[in-house]
């Protein structure tokens, strides 16, 4: 009777420690998941452009972009990660749509689209 006692404690307290484990490891993923949040949560914006060059990486490019009403061109360099999606033959000269995001300090494209 008392060896069934002992194993049912010792059973009991396995168990207790392996939710608190558990519990842990669940926290652990939470904060993981939140400290990610703000790269992901960043507002995408667009712009509508011509590629001016293309980096020898092929993971870069630069887009010359027009300044509203003005005739003034401004350039703005982008980066491709994993994630990014290009839509069509894109080449120097090519007018493209380019959704992105801010990460890191740089210009994250999420989509690349040839217009026309």
């Amino acid at each position: 009777m008392l060896r069934k006692f002992l194993v049912g404690i010792s059973f009991a307290g396995m168990l207790a420690l392996g939710v608190t484990g558990a519990t842990h490891a669940v926290s652990a993923t939470q904060s993981a998941q939140q400290d990610q949040k703000p790269q992901q949560d960043q507002k995408a914006q667009s712009v509508t452009g011509t590629v001016k060059a293309i980096g020898s990486d092929h993971r870069s490019f630069t887009l010359e972009v027009g300044d509203g009403d003005s005739d003034a061109k401004n350039t703005m360099d982008f980066v491709l990660d994993d994630h990014s999606q290009v839509q069509g033959r894109i080449v120097a000269g090519t007018l493209v749509a380019v959704t992105y995001q801010q990460s890191n300090g740089k210009n994250v494209a999420l989509t690349v689209a040839a217009q026309g």
